[in-house]
């Protein structure tokens, strides 16, 4: 009786797991659906960023001096430059968004895993403390992740709505890139660390994201199963994760302050606007180092995983 219990402890476990797992799998599936149609959208600007030639009526077209000051008369440089941004935005928040999946299917399938070995072996595992494994609150933390990158996608597609009627220098289309920029710094945030790793409670749990719940996950392995895998992880990732928060937090402020100023006026102002367009430069290298380090957590757990 006693192992037929055990055996249905262990079964109820590992659905619990696959179900979370499965939970993530398909909030990513559907975020990265809104994020694709969004880039689309934006693809289409760009297509007209690229190949855009304006005609003035009144030109001799076998003129080209006259044709070529035309079309670079009628540029704006600054507003293509802002759809240009918007979509590697787009791209670089996709990779990020994959990356995050990845980490949470290997961090559930390390759990599993070492709970079939301990369970095969004849380890003593009580039922409840097998429920102190936090992979539950990975699950809710990547819907809500995910839910953010969905706000960038909407945020993307009425970027791209505004350059089709205003100027660079409009106050709406500036608006929405400082509101682009505060989604993104959420977003990153949200997938590494959202609090300094170095300033958290003494019981060594890590300031939330996905690299703390992941390091929140070695721990209680480490504390119910007997593994060391916590204490080679958060070595590894510290520094850069502390270093990349306190650059999301100054380009949010930085954003915000923007917002909250431009906010004051309705007449165009294009020196904001260049200041806009510079903040979407910078948040796209912050996606893209975020991303490298949220891959590189899923290799170091992805060898963790006993065979």
């Amino acid at each position: 009786m006693k192992e037929k219990s055990e055996e249905k402890e262990k079964v109820k476990y590992i659905r619990k797991i696959n179900g979370v797992e499965n939970k993530v799998r398909l909030e990513a599936e559907a975020a990265m659906m809104r994020l694709n149609a969004a880039m689309l959208k934006i693809g289409d600007s760009l297509l007209r960023v690229t190949t855009e030639i304006e005609f003035d009526p009144k030109m001799n077209k076998n003129d080209n001096s006259s044709f070529i000051k035309t079309t670079v008369n009628n540029i704006d440089s600054k507003k293509d430059k802002m759809v240009i941004c918007a979509s590697s935005i787009g791209q670089e928040t996709e990779t990020l968004g994959w990356h995050v999946n990845g980490l949470s299917e290997k961090t559930f399938e390390l759990i599993r895993r070492i709970h079939e070995i301990k369970r095969s072996s004849g380890g003593e595992i009580e039922p409840l403390q097998i429920d102190k494994i936090p992979f539950g609150a990975m699950g809710i933390h990547s819907t809500v992740l995910f839910n953010k990158i969905s706000n960038c996608a909407l945020e993307i597609e009425n970027l791209k709505t505004l350059t089709e009627a205003q100027n660079s220098a409009d106050k709406d289309l500036t608006l929405s890139c400082c509101e682009l920029v505060i989604d993104v710094c959420e977003v990153e945030k949200m997938a590494v660390t959202e609090y300094q790793w170095d300033t958290v409670s003494p019981d060594g749990m890590s300031p939330d994201g996905m690299i703390g719940h992941t390091y929140d996950i070695l721990c209680a392995c480490d504390r119910d199963y007997g593994t060391k895998y916590a204490e080679g992880f958060k070595p590894q990732f510290q520094g850069d994760a502390n270093g990349f928060l306190t650059k999301a937090i100054e380009l949010e402020n930085k954003a915000t302050a923007l917002k909250n100023e431009r906010s004051k006026s309705s007449s165009p102002d294009q020196d904001q606007a260049n200041t806009a367009a510079g903040y979407l430069d910078s948040v796209i290298d912050l996606l893209h180092e975020a991303s490298n380090l949220i891959e590189r957590a899923c290799r170091v757990v992805a060898s963790l995983i006993p065979t």
